[in-house]
């Protein structure tokens, strides 16, 4: 056994700007915290299943819970357990439902202010729990005392709530059932491999469901319309060889970590050296040891730390093309100033689902969603606007596009032309979400002939 770590403290100097405490004492008690967690929920499940082998288990992540992805292991095993964490609207939760979803793993979302306070709080949390997954669960819980409290939204209190609860959220309800019952899109081709180590050891020091380095190139991913999948150090299970492309991020690695990675890109996976990622080995006093067992290899490249407004940032596209990655869905933004759009596809065949959404970046732009009114959002942030374009359809057919969501109406028949669909995107303010239906209405000459020949 280890005696307790000594912290590392220098007055004056906040801890994320401190080195990392590479340890053996502090690895040590950072191990027992994930430990002590998995535990405890192994312990729980085995009382619980003592007595009902039947009904599903909710456990909710809590604060101090480290490495809480370390979980899906022993969720998965009891076969109806489930996962539920407290922060939505967040690219957080879809980070850590995609290393469930890997298990089949459900994972429930829990408003951050517990309440549904205006519709983009609602549309938001709907779009981002709708991937990947194959319905969107999430819950709301209030007192009574909450409504005369102030709430984050302008008008000061929870009383816009039964507006949201009792009207808008049954409006849009069959919206997001129809999306959701579409078939679900392909299997992302890339993956973003971040490091829980780098936060247990090194910056805040701790192990909250969002300290991952790595998420903000997996949210960076996401805003710039390329949903992937997440792994790190605590999801073996995840295979990298499904993926066509693989972002590697962290400063401080464990050792199999940069065995994965580096397997991986000898036999031809391609791999993006993120930053300084791997400078550290967690446990072992040399250097760079990623870059070493990557030497020379074909399949390599480098980039630096990636943000919100990547698409401004050519090499993107680049690498994308170098991984043999075409999206499948774009939403183009009308002017260069105009804000950045995430989006979301599902369906197959002659009928296809497109979710666009505003994204938000920036220092309390997050937050702004609460704001209640569009009216608000728009005075303060401005409208985004654009074009979608759709790449995977049957050369020269036509598609009837419809909205069905906030507004319901036609927008006209549009065709295939030379290999790309596009339609305009109607302007909306941050946080606000369109549902798009396409419909086939005309097939092309090849489709006509084989169905002459196959009556």
């Amino acid at each position: 056994p280890y005696p307790m770590p000594k912290p590392l403290i220098m007055p004056g100097c906040y801890i994320w700007d401190l080195p990392p405490d590479l340890s053996p004492e502090w690895r040590a008690f950072a191990d027992f915290q994930v430990f002590t967690m998995r535990s405890w929920v192994r312990h729980k499940l085995s009382a619980i299943r003592r007595v009902d082998t039947r009904r599903g288990v909710l456990v909710d992540r809590k604060p101090d819970g480290w490495a809480v992805e370390s979980l899906f292991a022993d969720l998965a095993a009891d076969g109806s357990a489930a996962l539920k964490n407290e922060g939505a609207p967040s690219g957080a939760d879809m980070m850590l439902r995609s290393m469930g979803a890997a298990l089949n793993v459900p994972h429930a979302q829990e408003l951050h202010f517990q309440l549904p306070v205006s519709r983009s709080v609602v549309d938001a949390t709907c779009f981002y729990g709708s991937y990947p997954a194959d319905g969107i669960f999430w819950l709301a819980r209030w007192t009574p005392q909450q409504l005369s409290q102030p709430s984050p939204a302008r008008n000061g209190t929870f009383l816009q709530v039964p507006e949201i609860v009792h009207d808008y959220l049954p409006a849009v309800h069959a919206a997001w059932d129809e999306f959701m019952a579409a078939a679900p899109p392909p299997d992302p081709d890339v993956l973003v491999f971040g490091s829980r180590t780098s936060e247990l050891v090194g910056g805040p020091r701790r192990g909250l469901f969002f300290d991952i380095d790595g998420q903000r190139e997996f949210n960076a991913l996401f805003l710039q319309q390329l949903p992937a999948h997440m792994a790190t150090e605590y999801s073996p299970w995840v295979n990298l060889s499904d993926f066509k492309l693989v972002f590697a991020c962290g400063r401080i690695l464990t050792k199999s970590a940069v065995e994965r990675i580096a397997e991986y890109a000898k036999d031809g996976g391609h791999v993006v050296r993120v930053g300084d990622v791997g400078f550290y080995t967690a446990g072992r006093s040399e250097r760079k040891l990623l870059q070493r067992r990557l030497k020379d290899c074909p399949y390599v490249r480098t980039a630096p730390a990636l943000t919100a407004t990547l698409r401004r940032i050519e090499p993107l596209e680049t690498l994308l093309a170098w991984a043999g990655i075409e999206r499948a869905v774009r939403v183009i933004p009308a002017s260069p100033s105009s804000r950045d759009w995430a989006v979301l596809h599902r369906g197959q065949g002659g009928r296809r689902y497109i979710a666009v959404m505003p994204s938000w970046d920036g220092p309390g732009v997050r937050g702004s969603i609460l704001h209640g009114t569009p009216a608000e959002l728009a005075a303060e942030y401005g409208l985004a606007d654009g074009v979608v374009e759709l790449r995977d359809l049957p050369a020269d057919t036509t598609w009837r596009v419809e909205t069905f969501h906030r507004d319901r109406k036609a927008l006209g028949d549009r065709r295939v032309t030379d290999g790309v669909l596009r339609f305009p995107a109607a302007p909306a303010v941050i946080g606000e979400t369109q549902l798009y239906r396409l419909t086939q209405i005309s097939r092309n000459h090849k489709e006509d002939e084989n169905s002459h020949e196959h009556p």
